[in-house]
Parts: C-alpha cells; structure tokens; sequence
C-alpha cells in the first residue's frame, strides 16, 4: 500500500440538495444527520499518523464549511505538517471565511461548478445562487490560494463543458476536474435523467481537451474511464484518473467509518475503534480492490490507465 491520502467527510450537512450528489446518506436508507467532531477527528488522525505517512487530506462533506469547528481541524492538520484543502460548493466561501482558512493551513480549494446558467445551475444544485459562487472562485484567487474547479458530467450539462472550462479559467483555475456521473446517493433518484450514454460522455471528453489545449489549462477526468470501452487514446490533452481507492486514497465518514470510496457504502470497520493499519488489510478491501471491469484487466496495458475502472459506474 502507498502512502494513503484521505478525504473525510466531516459532516452530512449541506445548504445544498444537488441531484447528482452520490454522499450515501442520500440515499433515503434514513440515516441520521452526523458529523465528526474536532475531538474524534484528532484521535484518529493522532492514530493514523503513528502508523503511516499520509500524503494529504481533503476536507469534504456534505458541506465542510458548515461543520463549526472546520478551522480548528485545518490548524491541527497544519501543525502535524499535513496538506490539506478543502471540497466545497462555494456559496459559503466569503472573503473572510477563505482567508482564515488560508491562515490555519488549507492551501487547496475545489469548487463545484455544474452549469455557467443560473436556470440550470438552480435545477442542478435545487439550491444557493450562481453568481455565489463565482464570487467564491474570485475571492480565492484574490487571495492567491491554490484552486480546482469541478464539473459532474451529465446528460443535462454535457454541452456546457468548453464554456464551464473557459469560465473556471477567466477566474484563475489552477486546475480543472471532470467527474462522469455515477448513480449514488440522490442521483439514484435522478439516474434516468442524470446518466449519459457514452456517445454523450465522448463528445464532453472531447469538448474537454479541445478546450485543455485551447486555454491552457490542466484537466483530469478523475472517474475512471474504461478504455476499453471508450476509445480516448486520441485525447492527449486530458488526465485520467485510475482507481486508487483502497490503496492510494480512503474515505472517512462522519461516523469515523473507514470506506474505500466516497460511492462504497460499505464500512471496512471504524478508526474510533480499530487502527487504520489493520482495517486497511480487512478482506473487504482486497475484495474492492480486486472487482476489476474484467478479471484479465490486470494483465492488460490498459489497466494502468484506469486501474480496472470505477466499481461503481457499471
């Protein structure tokens, strides 16, 4: 295993309702709202950090920003010499807000951006304003911290693609993230409206590295993308991403569960009670990481590409 990087999902809050949101408490199984405190959230990265050097956190959610002590576990991460940025929608992303983050650590900030038109953007997300979150990609390159602006691909904004890039650039993106649509949480009540066939997804791939080598700018397509399925070899300005999860990256719920995968809601067990080094090695997780699209994938020079493809987008 390398040097694991974590994204912990501190709260299940979220000011936000977006269709194609995959957060497994979505999913109507009636979970109870939750968050990890400051003081659970010490206890077990004080844990992980006596066993395994990690490469970076994310903090996510639900909504991060709505977890009240969000600066106190980015000054802790700091203290510990951990990077750390943040996941965020952006309507709660002031201009102060952004710099006392930047001044307790966070040095990275992902935002997501679904559509360039407020019709859309409202139908998308179900709430918060457009115009909120363009003043949050302003106000944080102001401050000259590192940004990503995210996009999920679906069959409602696929035709959007070049214009979001060329939008996330005007505000000084750093970089730029695609994520295909997979069903999880609420989108499996938006599937059918949601899901994109694959001639739709290739003609977003497409629009998206013709405007990677237009504007300059780095763009990953961070879902795994079946290459044997879908032939992208002549997409040479885009990085896909492989599945790393269970291996290179991890999930930490707000109940302090360990998962795989933000999409897996199977608990390899909880780091409250059981140290990561063990749970890493759980039969369960061998199991995830050996459900390649195919069993020969492994064997395949392909496989470096998308690491057996997403578990979860068949």
């Amino acid at each position: 295993m390398t040097d694991p990087y974590f994204i912990v999902e501190l709260t299940t809050r979220c000011n936000f309702d977006c269709m194609y949101c995959y957060n497994i408490w979505k999913d109507d199984s009636a979970r109870s709202e939750r968050q990890l405190s400051f003081s659970q959230f010490r206890q077990i990265f004080d844990r992980i950090c006596e066993q395994t050097a990690i490469r970076g956190v994310t903090l996510a959610g639900g909504e991060p920003l709505m977890h009240e002590d969000l600066h106190k576990i980015a000054a802790y991460l700091n203290d510990k010499g951990i990077r750390s940025g943040i996941t965020t929608n952006g309507s709660l992303l002031g201009d102060t807000k952004i710099k006392e983050l930047i001044a307790c650590g966070i040095i990275h900030f992902e935002v997501s951006l679904p559509s360039i038109n407020s019709g859309s953007f409202q139908t998308l997300c179900r709430s918060g304003e457009l115009k909120e979150v363009r003043r949050a990609l302003l106000n944080i390159r102001q401050h000259g911290a590192k940004l990503t602006v995210s996009c999920v691909i679906s069959k409602m904004n696929y035709t959007e693609i070049t214009d979001i890039i060329e939008l996330a650039v005007a505000f000084g993106a750093d970089y730029f993230v695609l994520n295909r649509f997979i069903a999880g949480g609420n989108g499996l009540k938006y599937r059918n409206r949601l899901a994109t066939d694959q001639e739709q997804l290739s003609a977003a791939l497409r629009m998206a590295d013709s405007a990677a080598e237009k504007f300059k700018i780095p763009v990953t397509a961070a879902v795994p993308v079946e290459h044997c399925l879908l032939n992208t070899r002549d997409l040479t300005n885009l990085h896909f991403g492989t599945c790393g999860c269970g291996d290179a990256k991890w999930v930490i719920d707000p109940w302090g569960n360990l998962r795989t995968c933000e999409q897996n809601p199977e608990a390899v067990g909880n780091l409250l009670e059981m140290n990561f080094s063990v749970l890493a090695q759980k039969p369960a997780v061998l199991r995830f990481r050996n459900d390649d699209l195919y069993q020969d994938c492994k064997s395949k020079k392909c496989y470096e590409r998308c690491g057996g493809g997403c578990r979860f987008g068949r």
